[in-house]
């Protein structure tokens, strides 16, 4: 039998960023669309947490450009989004949204302030509309697994 698992993946610090250290499983289902629904609730719900209290008691930094490097790119510098900035400052204006500060090398995705600013102007769903767009930073995932008849 198949069934699709719901687990947390947990993000620690490792003395120079967080990146996901173990998976817990918390919940089966034997629709993959149900779990889906189930994992994108726990998503948002973990967001808003991070987003007021921050990723750990021992880290309220709530800026997630400041908090995850999933992956490494090829010039070493973490990813967060398979997104190009540009794309990302553009659906920020799209949305009306403040926009990070464009800097030679970057943009200020990084800088407590753009973010505080972000979260102040935006709903609920534009704040889930640009972390669905940090696509490399998952909180939880969808596992399929076959299960053995016993």
């Amino acid at each position: 039998m198949r069934v699709y698992l719901v687990q947390r993946r947990h993000w620690e610090f490792n003395d120079d960023y967080y990146g996901v250290t173990q998976k817990e499983p918390l919940k089966a289902f034997q629709s993959a669309e149900d779990a889906g629904f189930y994992r994108d609730q726990c998503e948002h719900t973990e967001r808003r947490r991070i987003e007021q209290e921050g990723i750990d008691p021992g880290y309220s930094g709530t800026n997630p450009f400041l908090v995850f490097d999933p992956q490494e790119a090829p010039n070493a510098e973490p990813v967060l989004s398979s997104l190009p900035e540009e794309e990302l400052v553009a659906w920020l204006q799209s949305q009306g949204l403040p926009c990070p500060a464009k800097h030679p090398e970057e943009y200020g995705f990084y800088e407590d302030n753009w973010w505080a600013s972000f979260l102040q102007a935006s709903t609920t769903e534009q704040r889930d509309a640009f972390w669905d767009r940090l696509d490399y930073v998952q909180l939880f995932e969808v596992v399929e697994v076959e299960l053995e008849d016993t």
